[in-house]
């Protein structure tokens, strides 16, 4: 129940920032996602494609916002257990929501191109699921709300005036320390992943600042 209250009053938060903003983007992505799981006993590992939306607002070159995506499909990989050396089939899958902060170091940044970073905060729900045709054992683990941090740096680019293309590469760091005492985790898997993501953006500017942008390029396109 607190973790629900502290999601409403964040969003109610950006709500209101963004009412007041000078620039607001909207943002839909997907990619892929590549396991960057240990220990040794996990081989094999395949990606897998998330789908996901970002809505933020700020100022010209800094937006805050929340995030969401959803993995269309699982991750699989084997899994060669401890304790009779049997090799079991599992898949992973994978969603996420948070918050983030993104800098876009253009000199026009809803314009033309520039570097983005973007830094995150949020929770995953994950399930892994054993997928041995010979002994199904069904959902091995269902772990809600497990804290997870990202990073990312790419490129935006315009294609027609505010929309445009994005890429970027994310590092995902979930954190497992408390789920030491839970199956498959025992031997200090980790959950991190990478993530290569490719998207389109609409970046809407207002008051001021737009006046200013389209004076810049109007002037620009007199010279």
């Amino acid at each position: 129940m607190n973790k629900i209250i502290i999601y409403t009053i964040l969003f109610l938060s950006v709500c209101s920032f963004e009412s007041k903003a000078q620039q607001l983007l909207i943002e839909s992505y997907s990619g892929f996602n590549i396991p960057n799981y240990s220990p040794e006993n996990i081989s094999e590992k395949t990606g897998y494609a998330p789908l996901g939306i970002r809505l933020a607002g700020g100022i010209h070159h800094a937006q805050v916002g929340l995030e969401y995506f959803q993995g269309l499909k699982a991750a699989d990989y084997t899994y060669l257990a401890d304790a009779n050396d049997e090799i079991r089939e599992l898949s992973f899958t994978n969603s996420y929501r948070g918050i983030f902060f993104r800098g876009n170091a253009s000199s026009l940044p809803a314009y033309r191109s520039g570097f983005v970073l973007r830094l995150g905060a949020g929770y995953h729900d994950i399930e892994i699921n054993d997928n041995n045709p010979e002994k199904p054992g069904g959902t091995l683990l269902n772990l809600d709300k497990v804290p997870g941090y990202n990073v990312g740096v790419g490129i935006s680019n315009p294609i027609y005036s505010i929309l445009h293309f994005t890429f970027s590469y994310n590092y995902h760091l979930v954190v497992t320390d408390d789920l030491t005492d839970l199956v498959l985790i025992d031997n200090g898997i980790n959950l991190n992943y990478h993530s290569i993501q490719v998207g389109l953006s609409v970046n809407l500017v207002f008051g001021n600042t737009r006046k200013k942008c389209r004076r810049i390029i109007e002037s620009e396109r007199g010279r």
